[in-house]
């Protein structure tokens, strides 16, 4: 139920901004890998990148020729793996998400060829989880207390910044994420970074 009222609400921003501006407005689709690490205040710990994906929607607003506003909406998977050794015990955490990200970035072009453009953005996102999980391992065994769904956030922020390559209808993407919440509810402070790397479409 908070999926489709999310994607209801997102449908309805994106289509008022449309009706709204009388300049030029792109829309389009976008898919993508994502590589993602977790960040914590724990000592000893190192931290290491898990592979995840992207795909979604994207609206492109011209306020100007050169200022644009891109509100975005699109399903990804995030997290991240932390180990350490502690006078030979092995402890391992596990982070994965799937969650609906709603970036809104505010851009400028910087040129606009016959067939190219670049444009290079920043702004804030929001990230609405739907599938989430922990795993606190301590020798193969799982704390399971630790590791309970619920402390999880269900809502997280962060701030990206990035810029896209058009050539013709394609749009090439890249653009990083720093996490700015604490994603686990626990004692400790665990943060969520990304590195996105997007291929799209542009349809109008």
């Amino acid at each position: 139920m908070r999926i489709k009222k999310t994607t209801f609400l997102l449908c309805c921003i994106l289509l008022t901004f449309s009706t709204l501006s009388q300049n030029k407005v792109d829309f389009g689709f976008r898919g993508g890998i994502s590589t993602s690490h977790v960040s914590t205040d724990l000592t000893d710990y190192t931290s290491d990148k898990i592979t995840g994906y992207q795909g979604g929607a994207f609206l492109r607003i011209f306020f100007t020729k050169h200022i644009v506003f891109e509100p975005e909406a699109y399903f990804t998977k995030k997290g991240g793996e932390l180990f350490q050794n502690d006078n030979g015990d092995d402890n391992q955490i596990n982070f994965e998400i799937n969650s609906i990200d709603v970036p809104l970035l505010l851009g400028i072009k910087f040129f606009d060829m016959e067939f190219t453009r670049l444009l290079v953005y920043t702004g804030p996102v929001m990230s609405f989880a739907h599938d989430k999980s922990v795993e606190f391992i301590k020798n193969g065994i799982e704390d399971f207390e630790k590791s309970a769904v619920d402390l999880l956030e269900s809502t997280n922020w962060g701030y990206q910044v990035g810029g896209s390559l058009d050539i013709f209808i394609f749009t090439l993407d890249v653009r990083y994420e720093w996490g700015l919440n604490d994603i686990y509810e626990g004692d400790n402070q665990f943060r969520e970074d990304a590195f996105l790397i997007g291929l799209g479409i542009r349809i109008f």
